[in-house]
């Protein structure tokens, strides 16, 4: 049975894909009435249009049926869960040391990430690094962190405190995800690659 806040999450996961879903139609209206009309451009919008709409099925099935678990490349599914960024005005760095293979909803990893990074968008980041290694994924943003009550509190798993600034339900999503697969999540606030004026806020996943 759905709790209240897997419904909230699930919405949230729709919203974000509807979200991309609406700039990539407006971004294709505007090319395919450009009097510059590229046929490519306007293909490549359609497959990732057709991209938003699938993945927004796959929410919708997984809710319904379950999570389809299988052995998922951690890299493919950063690089995929990156392109959410394309759509804002955010540098993103992927760094890969390693590639690991773990036996995951790639989906809902996916979807984890992305609330990630619109929780950094949200907070006003315009710099988004993820480094993966063979045990562990950082993800870290300048977008000003959190503050040291906000940081206890996800140690307590209460995410209330986090939901003004959209951190709420991504945070919540994290938890859950890691309880699920048995990993643990770890966040802290640092000086976003010494910019000391910048703060910034870093998760370390371990699996």
């Amino acid at each position: 049975m759905f709790m209240e806040t897997d419904i909230k999450i699930l919405a949230h996961d729709i919203n974000n894909q509807m979200m991309v879903i609406k700039m990539v139609v407006n971004e294709l209206i505007k090319e395919l009435f450009s009097p510059n009309a590229s046929k490519k451009s306007a293909v490549q919008l359609s497959r990732k249009l057709e991209a938003s709409i699938s993945k927004v099925t796959t929410i919708c099935k997984e809710a319904m049926e379950g999570e389809e678990v299988s052995e998922v490349h951690l890299g493919e599914c950063i690089q995929k869960a990156l392109t959410y960024c394309e759509n804002y005005p955010v540098e993103t760095e992927f760094i890969k040391q390693r590639d690991p293979v773990k036996e995951i909803s790639a989906s809902s990893f996916e979807r984890l990430l992305i609330n990630l990074f619109k929780n950094s968008i949200e907070a006003s980041a315009d710099k988004i690094m993820v480094e993966l290694r063979e045990n562990f994924l950082l993800v870290k943003d300048n977008g000003g962190g959190l503050s040291p009550e906000q940081l206890l509190a996800f140690k307590g798993g209460d995410f209330s405190s986090t939901k003004d600034l959209g951190h709420g339900l991504g945070l919540k999503s994290l938890y859950d995800f890691c309880q699920r697969v048995n990993w643990t999540a770890e966040i802290s606030n640092f000086d976003y690659l010494h910019e000391r004026k910048k703060k910034g806020l870093k998760i370390q996943i371990s699996f």
